[in-house]
């Protein structure tokens, strides 16, 4: 036998691509804002390794939040963020419960559903950021088209005492919300979310 070891071919780290041929998609950030980004191919969903190295790219480069304004891009982080290990969960967390980047995001026609997800899957120390981002606005939060349904996602999954203190945010503000077309579907889930706290209250 030969004293000389056998070297193996080393093998390449995963490049996240730096282009795409495909056209351009169009993310539609609240009503009136368009903009076009050019996204990176996607990897296969099969690829758990791939598709964790992309999401840290994205995060890393800044990208991450042109693509949770994209309608695929948004599919693409919710199914990230259910499916995902803990790590990469949790570096999806921590940089969208930055406060400029939810208030942000909060109102955009595609962001407002990864944050829903968000909210869905919320530790409660994750549910108390959440509600502090809220509260600095929860009165224009409800009067938007599309944060409306970001509190309403609130609203329907948190603790009761993060209910609470929502619902004191928006003291005074209920008769001008029920008459505005946003504002009225967040009024119904309060109500909702009124009788839910008492039936726990008297249990």
């Amino acid at each position: 036998m030969s004293s000389n070891p056998v070297l193996y071919p080393a093998v390449p780290p995963y490049v996240v691509p730096l282009s795409n041929s495909s056209p351009p998609l169009t993310a539609v950030h609240g009503l009136d804002n368009h903009k076009d980004i050019t996204l990176l191919q996607f990897p296969s969903s099969d690829d758990a390794f791939a598709v964790r190295t992309f999401t840290e790219h994205l995060i890393e480069t800044g990208r991450i939040d042109d693509y949770a304004t994209d309608k695929r891009g948004s599919r693409f982080l919710q199914k990230v963020f259910v499916s995902g290990d803990m790590p990469i969960r949790q570096k999806l967390t921590d940089h969208f419960l930055k406060m400029d980047i939810f208030i942000k995001l909060c109102d955009d026609i595609f962001a407002n559903f990864f944050l829903q997800k968000l909210i869905e899957e919320a530790r409660s120390n994750e549910q108390a950021t959440i509600c502090s981002l809220l509260e600095t606005n929860m009165v224009t939060f409800s009067h938007g088209r599309y944060s409306c349904r970001v509190v309403q996602k609130a609203f329907e999954c948190f603790d009761v005492t993060n209910c609470l203190s929502l619902i004191g945010k928006l003291d005074g503000a209920e008769k001008d919300l029920s008459l505005d077309q946003n504002g009225n579907h967040v009024i119904q889930v309060l109500d909702d979310s009124k009788w839910k706290i008492r039936s726990i209250s008297l249990s």
